[in-house]
């Protein structure tokens, strides 16, 4: 059990060959059992060659003759690291259920409450609405049909990703083509609020990407820049080349991030996100963001000034093209 040779154990104190912390543990655990006179089940951990070990051991106490008060005790241990393993999975399997619906419970009450009201003031007062009202509201419709559709996109890219379902697949992709793509499906959205996409993007900007995670990682970088920019405003989009990687920018001019909220905007482990109110305020989009772009063993991060806008970047490998067949 200790992976150490028989004789380098026999006739040592306790102490002598476990931590001071688990020696005491032992110590106090035989004292209980000879104490109480039964039988003790205990569960503890050792660092040993092979890595950490799960052990259960039951601490027995037993006395050497009738006469004599002295007794002993028969310490019984087994290995329970794999069955241990499966408990912890199935404690995160749990974990990232209970997350999914907490998600859902509080993400998808706005906007298809927005829907809802939306849709109640079509239908009882429509004939007493402008023009002008109408189209504002049915502007708004679109932008919560938007805002639900990216919702749901991303909990199901957070489903895939959490669950190990979803593979990394890198290939050699030209970002000029997949960015154009990604502004196409805002064209509406951004004709509501007034706002211009500038992309500066090259034709042939090849890059050694999985195109469904950085297609993910933009779709949630220029939603957000749709929805905290200024109407009347612009959104831009260009590129840096530095060393092996290609930087890309998002820079909008809109409301700006906090500067304490900065320092901890990517910070969150998945854990982290058990808490609801950080949810709502950051959005799942940039955790599953940080976690695509860790894929490619490249960065994300973010400059921004209150009432100036922000700028999210992030790099991805940049491919040599003079490597490029014809």
């Amino acid at each position: 059990m200790l992976y150490a040779p028989r004789e380098e154990l026999l006739g040592k104190q306790i102490n002598e060959i476990f931590s001071k912390e688990l020696s005491s543990f032992f110590q106090k655990t035989i004292h209980s059992a000879i104490q109480g006179s039964k039988p003790i089940i205990i569960n503890y951990e050792l660092d040993v060659l092979g890595g950490k070990k799960f052990f259960e051991a039951i601490v027995t106490p037993i006395k050497i003759d009738a006469i004599s008060d002295k007794q002993k005790v028969i310490f019984l241990a087994r290995d329970i690291t794999e069955r241990k393993k499966i408990e912890i999975e199935l404690v995160n399997a749990n974990y990232e259920k209970d997350l999914f619906f907490s998600i859902i419970g509080y993400d998808l009450r706005d906007p298809i409450t927005s829907l809802v009201t939306y849709a109640d003031i079509f239908i009882n007062y429509f004939d007493k609405l402008d023009k002008e009202q109408i189209k504002n509201y049915t502007m708004k419709v679109s932008e919560e049909i938007y805002t639900l559709k990216n919702l749901i996109e991303n909990l199901l890219d957070w489903s895939k990703s959490q669950s190990g379902k979803l593979e990394y697949l890198p290939e050699v992709t030209d970002l000029y083509n997949l960015v154009e793509n990604v502004i196409l499906i805002y064209n509406n959205i951004l004709k509501s609020k007034n706002l211009a996409i500038i992309s500066s993007v090259q034709p042939q900007t090849y890059c050694n990407i999985d195109r469904f995670m950085i297609s993910s990682v933009l779709r949630n970088l220029i939603s957000n820049a749709i929805k905290f920019s200024h109407p009347n405003s612009s959104i831009e989009i260009f590129t840096e080349n530095i060393d092996h990687y290609v930087k890309i920018y998002v820079k909008d001019y809109g409301i700006g991030i906090p500067a304490e909220k900065l320092e901890t905007l990517f910070d969150e482990d998945s854990n982290a996100f058990m808490n609801s109110l950080k949810i709502r305020k950051q959005g799942l989009g940039l955790n599953i963001s940080k976690n695509f772009i860790q894929k490619h063993n490249c960065i994300i991060g973010v400059q921004s000034e209150v009432g100036k806008g922000s700028t999210f970047f992030f790099t991805v490998p940049k491919v040599d093209t003079s490597k490029l067949s014809n």
